[in-house]
């Protein structure tokens, strides 16, 4: 089985982000809207 990681993506286009979904399978992908959401996020540590 392979691995599973999870990413950041910063896209703030809804559409885009359900494509980027689909192409990211089966890994977790989580969205930012912005470059400050994403700081935010980032700061979590859980991204790989």
């Amino acid at each position: 089985m392979a691995a599973q990681f999870s990413v950041l993506v910063v896209e703030d286009d809804a559409l885009a982000q359900k494509i980027m979904t689909a192409h990211l399978a089966p890994h977790q992908a989580d969205f930012a809207d912005d470059a400050a959401a994403a700081r935010r996020k980032l700061a979590s540590g859980r991204y790989d």
